[in-house]
């Protein structure tokens, strides 16, 4: 496995050092351990509410500092996670944060983009942290964000995943590509692993137009059989590497079920697929998963197929 991991030295980052140290998968795996400084252009757009003058003056003067800093940071980063045992090498670049990073990912064809999540947990989407929102909606790559515990900041978060002898992981499927390499992913981490939490959305149903209320529920009943099923061969499956493997179907939005599940279970780890087209068109994954990365109650781990 080729990894990249963002970071700006905060605790969003130092918080996904501490998942990424967790995780068998990352073991072994090659590192890269990227920090971005911004370009004299992008400073000086940042200035520009000074005078344009003093930003440009600014900007120009500073890049060789925001270049120190930034290896400066990927440095002691890197020996970091070298100390969790991780196969690091700094590296920087100049420009804006999301690009970069997506850049670099594309670049060096890396399989994973691990970064912290400046948002809070419980909010919108929309507050997932500029950043972390771009890269989830562009890498081509797997992404892990790491996310406070819900009711906790970054710093206490850092200290209580720090202290977990094992992980609590919720896992969401829906008989796809994507939601079959999510389950792959904690397979991958059973060892660490001391709960799982199997979870499958049953999409609130409507009477479409023109369908018989009697075929209607007749589909109604196919869905939750299939969803069952679902679940049942799957807890089946993770049941032979995590003894202790939950199961919840639940009907209702299904970035809300994961969620809620996630809560309930008191997880560590939200594991789920990037891309939709399941078994059935109308069960989890697709803008799901960006829902999930802006609202869970902890980390989140998207896994492309």
């Amino acid at each position: 496995m080729k990894a990249l991991f963002a970071t700006d030295s905060a605790q969003p980052s130092l918080l996904a050092e501490t998942l990424l140290g967790k995780l068998p998968a990352v073991r072994g795996a090659s590192v890269t351990v990227l920090s971005v400084a911004p370009s004299p252009v992008f400073f000086a757009t940042d200035m520009d509410a000074l005078g344009p003058a003093i930003g440009t003056i600014e900007a120009y003067v500073s890049t060789d500092s925001f270049r120190q800093m930034a290896e400066s940071r990927a440095q002691a980063s890197a020996e970091r996670l070298s100390i969790l045992g991780l196969a690091a090498e700094p590296k920087v670049r100049i420009g804006d944060p999301a690009s970069e990073i997506l850049d670099e990912a594309e670049e060096s064809g890396v399989d994973l983009i691990a970064l912290g999540c400046t948002g809070e947990a419980g909010l919108p989407a929309a507050l997932l942290g500029s950043v972390a929102r771009k890269v989830v909606s562009h890498a081509q790559a797997s992404v892990l964000v790491a996310r406070p515990y819900a009711g906790m900041d970054c710093e206490t978060s850092v200290s209580a995943l720090a202290g977990r002898a094992g992980l609590s992981v919720v896992v969401g499927v829906d008989g796809s590509p994507g939601s079959d390499k999510a389950l792959e992913a904690v397979e991958s981490c059973a060892e660490v692993v001391r709960k799982a939490t199997v979870v499958v959305a049953e999409p609130l149903s409507l009477l479409p137009p023109g369908l018989e209320a009697q075929a209607f529920v007749a589909l109604s009943e196919h869905d939750r059989r299939w969803a069952r099923e679902l679940a049942r061969r799957t807890a089946e499956r993770l049941e032979s590497r995590i003894p202790q493997t939950e199961v919840r179907v639940a009907t209702g939005r299904p970035s809300e079920v994961l969620r809620t599940a996630a809560v309930e279970a008191g997880a560590d780890l939200v594991v789920l697929g990037a891309k939709r087209h399941g078994a059935l068109e109308r069960f989890l994954i697709g803008s799901v998963s960006f829902e999930v990365a802006g609202t869970a109650p902890c980390s989140v781990w998207i896994v492309r197929p």
